[in-house]
C-alpha cells in the first residue's frame, strides 16, 4: 500500500491533475466571492463603521459600545464622569489633537422606552429613542426630509420620525414642521429618515416603529410630570405618566470612537471609564458559566468582524444565543449581532472549502519532494542562468575598472610628460640667457 501511494504521489494520472487544478480554480473563485460578499455586508452597517469615517491617515480609531441594563442604566453625572476619565486618558497618552479647532474622540448615548405618538386622533405607538452626544454622527441614517436633531439647540421639544410613523399619522413623509403630542408634551417634527424596509430590520426593531428625540426632552418632560403629582391631585395617572417617561431619561446605550494606536487601547479606555474588569484566563476557567452575568457589556465594533475575533466567537457558538442578564440590545445592536452570526456562519464555509486547496498543496509538497531531482532542474538552470549573468556582470565590473586603471596611468604618464618638457624648456631658456649675457660682457670688453 505504501509503495502504490508513493508511486501515486511521484507518477500522478494527468486526469487527476487536471481536475484538481480546475476543482481548486473554481474553489478560489467561490473563496474570493464570498469575502468580497462578507466585506460588503459588513460596510452597509453604517452604525459600526463611525471609526473608519473618523479615522485618519496618522491615527486609526475604535468604535467600542457599551449596553447597559435598566437597573444599571446611566444618568447625566455619570456621563459626565466617563467622558473626564476618557478625556484624561487620551491626554496623559498624548493622543489628544493638538489643533484648537479639532477632535480626537467623540460619544453618544441613548435611552429607550415605549410611547404613544398622538396627532389629532391619530395615535401610533413607538419605540422612543433618547439620544445626546453625537448619535447622528455614529449612527448616520437616511434622511429622507428634513434634519437630524440638533442637540445643542435649547429647543429640546424636537422629534425625529422614521417613514412608518410619519405616514401613520399624516399620509406623507413631507412632515418637517408637523406638531405630534407625546403626552402632554408638544414635539415639532424636525426630519423624517428610513424606516424598516426588510424583514431584518423589522425583526431588529421588534413590534413597533420608531422615533427619535433629545434626551433632554424627556428629562424635562419627567422632571414636571414628577413636580404635577407632587403639586396636585392627579391620581395614579400623574405617576404612570411620570415613571413612563423616566424609563427614556437613562442611558442604556453609551458609545464612542476613539483612538485605537495600538490593539485593544480604544477597549481597555473605555472599559476603565465605566468601570468593567476582564476575566484573566485564570478566572474563566474557574467560572461557573463563560457568559456575562453583570448589568453591562462592552462590545468593540470595529474587531467584531475581523478573523481571529470569528474564531474565539466560534469557540462559544453554542452558548451565544443564550442571556443570563435583562440587557436589551438597541435595534442597531441587533442587526449587527445578527450579521456577525452569519459572519460566523461564511467562516465555517471558507473553512470548509479550503480543505480541498490545503490538501492539494501537501500533496504538491509531497510531489515535489519525492521528485526534487527533477523539480530541482528548471531552478538550477535557474541558479547558472543568474550565475552566469552574475560572472558576466564581474567581469564587466573587472573590465570597467581596467580601464579606469589604464585611464588613470594615461593621464599620470601624460603629466609627467609635460612635467619634463617645461623643466627641458627651462634649462634651455637659462642656457641661452647664460650665452646673451656672455656675449654682452665681451662686447664691453673689446670697447
Amino acid at each position: 500500500m505504501g509503495e502504490k501511494i508513493k508511486n501515486w504521489i511521484k507518477h500522478p494520472n494527468k486526469k487527476f491533475v487536471i481536475t484538481t487544478l480546475i476543482v481548486n480554480a473554481i474553489l478560489c473563485v467561490i473563496l474570493l466571492f464570498v469575502v468580497i460578499i462578507n466585506g460588503s455586508r459588513v460596510k452597509e452597517l453604517y452604525s459600526e463603521q463611525a471609526a473608519a469615517r473618523w479615522q485618519t491617515k496618522d491615527m486609526k480609531c475604535a468604535e467600542v459600545s457599551v449596553f447597559y441594563s435598566q437597573d444599571a442604566a446611566l444618568g447625566p453625572m455619570d456621563i459626565n464622569n466617563i467622558r473626564g476619565k476618557i478625556q484624561t486618558k487620551l491626554s496623559g497618552d498624548d493622543y489628544l489633537s493638538k489643533k484648537s479647532d479639532a477632535r480626537s474622540w467623540m460619544d453618544a448615548y441613548s435611552g429607550h422606552t415605549f410611547e404613544e405618538l398622538r396627532k389629532d386622533t391619530n395615535t401610533v405607538k413607538t419605540n422612543v429613542y433618547t439620544v445626546g452626544g453625537d448619535f447622528f454622527m455614529i449612527h448616520p441614517i437616511p434622511l429622507i426630509a428634513g434634519s437630524y436633531l440638533d442637540l445643542d439647540n435649547p429647543d429640546v421639544n424636537q422629534i425625529l420620525l422614521d417613514e412608518d410613523v410619519a405616514w401613520t399619522l399624516f399620509g406623507s413623509s413631507d412632515v418637517v414642521g408637523k406638531k405630534v403630542w407625546i403626552g402632554s408634551t408638544v414635539f415639532t417634527v424636525i426630519g423624517v429618515v428610513e424606516g424598516a424596509e426588510t424583514d431584518l430590520d423589522k425583526q431588529a426593531q421588534g413590534e413597533y416603529y420608531s422615533v427619535y428625540v433629545p434626551m433632554k426632552a424627556f428629562q424635562q418632560k419627567s422632571s414636571s410630570s414628577v413636580k404635577s403629582a407632587e403639586n396636585a391631585d392627579k391620581g395614579d395617572n400623574a405617576s404612570a405618566d411620570s415613571g413612563a417617561a423616566a424609563l427614556g431619561t437613562r442611558v442604556v446605550c453609551y458609545e464612542v470612537v476613539m483612538p485605537n494606536p495600538i490593539e485593544n487601547y480604544a477597549l481597555n479606555t473605555l472599559a476603565e471609564a465605566v468601570g468593567i474588569e476582564f476575566k484573566t484566563d485564570e478566572e474563566k476557567e474557574k467560572a461557573r458559566s463563560i457568559l456575562n452575568f453583570g448589568e453591562k457589556e462592552i462590545v468593540d465594533n470595529t474587531a467584531r468582524y475581523s478573523f481571529f475575533n470569528l474564531l474565539n466567537r466560534d469557540a462559544a457558538e453554542e452558548y451565544i444565543d443564550m442571556k443570563t442578564n435583562d440587557i436589551v440590545y438597541p435595534y442597531w445592536e441587533n442587526i449587527a449581532r445578527y450579521e456577525e452570526t452569519k459572519q460566523r456562519n461564511s467562516l465555517t464555509i471558507i473553512l470548509i472549502l479550503l480543505i480541498i486547496p490545503i490538501l492539494s498543496l501537501i500533496y504538491l509538497i509531497a510531489f515535489l519532494y519525492m521528485n526534487r531531482g527533477v523539480a530541482l532542474i528548471p531552478f538550477k538552470a535557474l541558479y547558472r542562468k543568474f550565475d552566469e549573468k552574475s560572472e558576466a556582470r564581474k567581469y564587466k565590473l573587472m573590465e570597467k575598472k581596467q580601464q579606469e586603471r589604464l585611464e588613470e596611468e594615461q593621464r599620470e604618464h601624460e603629466f609627467r610628460m609635460r612635467l619634463e618638457a617645461e623643466r627641458a624648456g627651462d634649462v634651455q631658456q637659462g642656457g641661452q640667457a647664460m650665452q646673451t649675457e656672455g656675449e654682452q660682457q665681451n662686447e664691453q670688453t673689446d670697447i
